[in-house]
């Protein structure tokens, strides 16, 4: 249970995603400009990802729910498949337009996630919260990435 409620804010931003994508399809992948900012944030995403795993977030954030900690190949797990869905959607998902939208709005709303929840997750604590270095700037750099992608008007 403690997994599931731990990643419910990953799940309600998927579902999000998955609508977003429906009603905005990201066209024929990305190009140019979007494609270089992409690798910028997917490295940035990995930097945060590590600033979390090293500074406790799987031990952190389900004990504030009142769960057992994750278990560290959870965690591993769970953010090494999603930076390996990222690549696949940014340069093979032009074959799978609506299933690499939903990966790339699900990368775009985690950074507009993170630049939020971390720094509200630190003044709730009232002390630094894992993440909280690395998410705000993941998050203005995610959004620039984003605005800078072709939607598909026709949808």
């Amino acid at each position: 249970m403690g997994y599931f409620v731990g990643t419910l804010a990953l799940d309600t931003l998927l579902l999000v995603a998955v609508l977003s994508a429906y009603a905005y399809p990201i066209r024929f992948g990305l190009k140019g400009k979007s494609r270089r900012s992409f690798w910028l944030v997917w490295v940035l995403f990995l930097a945060h990802m590590l600033e979390e795993g090293l500074t406790g977030f799987p031990r952190v954030w389900p004990s504030m729910l009142g769960f057992e900690p994750w278990h560290p190949a959870f965690f591993i797990v769970l953010n090494g498949f999603w930076l390996c869905v990222w690549i696949w959607a940014a340069h093979w998902g032009k074959h799978q337009p609506r299933i690499a939208s939903i990966a790339l709005w699900f990368m775009a709303l985690g950074c507009g996630l993170n630049a939020i929840a971390h720094p509200a997750l630190a003044l709730y604590v009232g002390h630094y919260f894992p993440g909280l270095v690395s998410g705000p700037i993941l998050g203005l750099l995610g959004w620039r990435w984003f605005s800078q992608i072709d939607f598909d008007s026709e949808g």
